[in-house]
């Protein structure tokens, strides 16, 4: 999931215009779209294909030119942009009795801004998915 929203203009979100939810798939990936705010704030969940599921560094080597493409073009509508990835992975392991045992937990990287649609990406997006590897390996 990549959550992007913009500081400028902060509303109180009614449940009125601007609030949407949009689920797309390209290129054997599917992404939801959920907006609010005017459309302001926005948060894309991408969901791995069959062969990535079971390998993150996979998925985001392949994800990776369409979150920054998602993140300049959001940032040329509002000018500037904060943002930040999670990841929401499913680990099981069998327990001493037999069971399994499922958990889910959410790894987050830290908050980067994009001031122009030019801004290089690479450096945050090594320091992001770094900081995701870093909290999985319990680092």
């Amino acid at each position: 999931m990549i959550t992007s929203h913009c500081d400028a203009d902060q509303e109180q979100v009614g449940g009125g215009d601007g609030n949407d939810e949009n689920v797309v798939i390209q290129q054997n990936h599917r992404f939801m779209d959920k907006s609010a705010v005017k459309r302001k704030a926005n948060h894309r969940f991408f969901y791995p294909n069959e062969t990535d599921k079971y390998d993150l560094l996979s998925f985001f080597t392949k994800m990776r030119p369409e979150i920054g493409d998602h993140l300049k073009e959001r940032c040329r509508l509002l000018q500037h942009l904060k943002w930040y990835l999670v990841v929401n992975v499913e680990l099981q392991r069998e327990s001493n009795l037999g069971e399994t045992d499922t958990s889910q937990p959410y790894f987050h990287s830290g908050t980067f801004f994009m001031l122009s649609e030019k801004d290089d990406l690479d450096h945050n997006f090594n320091k992001a998915f770094q900081a995701m590897f870093k909290d999985q390996d319990g680092g």
